[in-house]
């Protein structure tokens, strides 16, 4: 976003760090200043999980540059659904090495602060894949290192496959995605029991002209996410887990 100017767009693949991460950072404070129990915590986490588990796969840069676009799939936000060292120590280096100075991070600074509290790692596999790339995070992998578990409950759902948006004229339909939640909460409970495959009337409106799409209806995993603390965590992990909870780090 450098160098600034507030009379256009600022256009940049790095809003995920600037409002994403900043966006992780507003639970945290509620958690560690005591105003929230880690219950609450995990729960706001969870929801912001599966926000994105829900969603189309994306790129974090391209939903970074996709909020000044605003496209019709609902990705322009995703960039907000992310030992010694951690991420606090990143944003603490960029405060006294950019802002302190007058000057906002470039994203060369970035990655530099992030080798740099990482011991000199390279992040260049994890970019690729997570950050430029499509990839699904390693939650069950990355979560139990920090005394942390995502637990998924399965259902069988009815889905309509439409993504909708209600306005004063009624619900108008936005885009057709196969598989999506989009189906209201009336729909499944009018339809669960029915059979898989069953006929289903589908009336929409094309101009003043109302059109009768035939259609049949279809079933669907419903995936509820629950991010909580592991009972099972390893000595190590519960200091991590706490590290991110109270912001210190008993060394």
């Amino acid at each position: 976003m450098l160098p600034y100017d507030y009379a256009r767009p600022q256009a940049t693949t790095l809003l995920w760090v600037s409002e994403g991460i900043t966006d992780y950072y507003a639970d945290l404070a509620l958690v560690r200043g005591g105003i929230i129990p880690p219950a609450f915590f995990y729960r706001m986490t969870s929801d912001k999980v599966q926000t994105v588990s829900d969603a189309q796969p994306v790129a974090l840069e391209d939903a970074s540059l996709s909020t000044w676009i605003q496209p019709s799939d609902g990705s322009h936000f995703m960039y907000y659904p992310d030992n010694r060292r951690s991420l606090d120590d990143v944003l603490r280096g960029l405060y006294r090495t950019t802002y302190k100075n007058g000057a906002g991070f470039t994203e060369v600074q970035w990655w530099e602060a992030v080798r740099e509290a990482a011991g000199g790692r390279s992040f260049e596999q994890f970019y690729r894949r997570y950050i430029d790339g499509r990839d699904p995070y390693p939650w069950t992998r990355i979560l139990p290192l920090a005394g942390l578990v995502l637990k998924a409950d399965t259902s069988r759902v009815p889905r309509l496959g439409v993504s909708t948006s209600q306005d004063s004229n009624g619900i108008r339909v936005v885009q057709v995605v196969p598989g999506s939640a989009a189906a209201e909460a009336a729909f499944r409970a009018r339809y669960r029991r029915r059979r898989e495959g069953s006929d289903l009337p589908v009336t929409v409106r094309r101009g003043r002209a109302a059109v009768e799409l035939p259609a049949r209806l279809v079933f669907a995993d419903d995936v509820s996410l629950r991010l909580d603390a592991d009972q099972r965590a390893t000595s190590k992990a519960q200091r991590i887990r706490d590290g991110i909870l109270r912001g210190l780090v008993d060394r």
